[in-house]
């Protein structure tokens, strides 16, 4: 959420990977949001547990926070673009019935 967030905040709505601007723009959001959920739930850990967690708990939160980030956003950013750009379904009721 605060990767979206923060890509919306820079970029406005109708964000798609089809500038390099814009992907080095989702890669830094990427990173800031990713540092901050990973730091905040290591940190969570170590106030919940009785041990206290290693930095390499860390890198492990940070490593699987950018790999979601960074496997699963272009998908879905590719989807809205093509979901914004699709027809109406009444235009294409309307176009098959013409033909």
């Amino acid at each position: 959420m605060l990767t979206a967030w923060l890509i919306e905040r820079l970029f406005g709505s109708s964000f798609g990977l089809d500038r390099l601007r814009r992907c080095w723009g989702g890669l830094a959001a990427a990173v800031a949001a990713t540092a901050a959920s990973a730091i905040g739930g290591w940190r969570l850990l170590n106030y919940l547990t009785a041990r206290r967690r290693r930095f390499d708990d860390l890198a492990a939160l940070l490593a699987s926070d950018a790999v979601g980030i960074i496997t699963v956003a272009p998908m879905v950013i590719s989807l809205a673009k093509a979901l914004r750009g699709a027809a109406a379904r009444n235009e294409i009721w309307k176009a098959s019935w013409r033909s």
